[in-house]
């Protein structure tokens, strides 16, 4: 949906303190991390900057966690009926809905493979979603896949600007509205939820503390080690 970044771990793309090292070097030091309990990818590498010697000691570097250690250990320690609350945002929705717990108000749900979703707008088609962005859509909101729990392709949107037929992000930053539809997840993924994008209202802080942090809605991510006797 947005700009691609440059390939991670390219010569060109390698951060300026690892340059010193030749390329065999770093595959080598890459290597000797791939082998840590974390699994460390390389794009764990670049991320952390676990290049940088000066940031990280050598025994600190092996106690990072990558994202395939992140997987690795998330189905070691968590059940796996849980995956499906941090996985499929819509049955999430659902079950915070259903417990009275506050959740942002949906204002429309883009699921090409049939689900529903009650008393929101379901959106089937790419060319459907695209007239509605330009003519029905709340502004501003907030959207996000439907599925995953990364946050990946998250943003917030402004407004429509019917001029350049484009999104206006909160960023300032503007996406044609095609550009952007395309980037929704119209296809399956191994899974048919896996696809489609969940719009919501967009949240921001209150008078007191936007003074002091912005707009930006921060949250804290907690994780709970619950003893295999509890």
């Amino acid at each position: 949906m947005l700009p691609a970044r440059p390939a991670i771990g390219s010569t060109q793309t390698a951060p300026r303190r690892d340059r010193h090292r030749s390329l065999g070097l770093r595959r080598l030091h890459r290597a000797q991390l791939r082998r840590a309990p974390g699994l460390i990818g390389v794009s764990d590498y670049y991320q952390f900057a676990l290049f940088d010697d000066k940031r990280w000691k050598k025994e600190h570097k092996r106690e990072v966690i990558g994202w395939k250690g992140e997987d690795y250990y998330g189905r070691k320690l968590n059940p796996r009926p849980w995956n499906v609350l941090t996985g499929d945002k819509l049955v999430a929705h659902a079950a915070f809905c259903g417990l009275e717990l506050p959740v942002p108000e949906l204002l429309a749900v883009f699921q090409p493979f049939g689900r529903t979703v009650l008393n929101t707008d379901v959106i089937s088609g790419e060319e459907q979603l695209a007239s509605y962005l330009r003519d029905q859509m709340r502004y501003p909101f907030f959207a996000k896949p439907a599925h995953g729990a990364l946050g990946r392709n998250s943003v917030a949107v402004e407004r429509y600007d019917a001029a350049s037929d484009a999104l206006i992000l909160a960023t300032g930053d503007s996406i044609p509205v095609a550009d952007y539809v395309r980037g929704c997840y119209p296809q399956k993924g191994a899974y048919p939820w896996e696809a489609g994008f969940i719009f919501q209202k967009l949240l921001e802080t209150g008078d007191d503390l936007s003074r002091s942090i912005g707009k930006t809605v921060s949250s804290l991510r907690m994780i709970y080690l619950n003893p295999d006797d509890h």
